[in-house]
């Protein structure tokens, strides 16, 4: 089996898991946990039935997702996730040179205001 990305992040040196994956293993644990107080036999055939139950997902999400993992193996990708929005890259605004004496000179007739104002107020006080 090739290594794929896995549902975590290593933060540090150990690994986060988000919650989705979190809620599938205690449902994993919790549905062994019944077959082994059941005394349950576990019947090996019926491969999807048993990740039905102990995963906790519906029958056809899981043959969704067999069927992505089908396509990954053949492309060679990871799993994706749906409706996931993705940051899109930001070009910033390319100023001309025109453009940026512009904004000097107004830079520079809002800083002369200021002074002439300022220098009226003493003035005529």
């Amino acid at each position: 089996m090739e290594d794929r990305p896995s549902t975590t992040k290593k933060i540090g040196g150990s690994k986060v898991i988000h919650s989705q994956t979190r809620e599938v293993i205690t449902n994993v644990y919790h549905f062994m946990k019944r077959e082994a107080k059941l005394n349950a036999p576990i019947n090996l055939k019926k491969v999807q039935e048993r990740v039905v139950q102990a995963t906790g997902v519906s029958k056809s999400s899981l043959r969704r997702i067999l069927r992505e993992e089908k396509q990954i193996n053949q492309v060679g990708t990871s799993f994706s996730t749906p409706n996931k929005v993705r940051n899109q890259k930001k070009f910033g605004l390319e100023i001309d040179q025109e453009f940026k004496i512009f904004f000097s000179v107004c830079k520079q007739i809002k800083k002369h205001f200021i002074t002439n104002l300022n220098l009226k107020k003493y003035i005529f006080e």
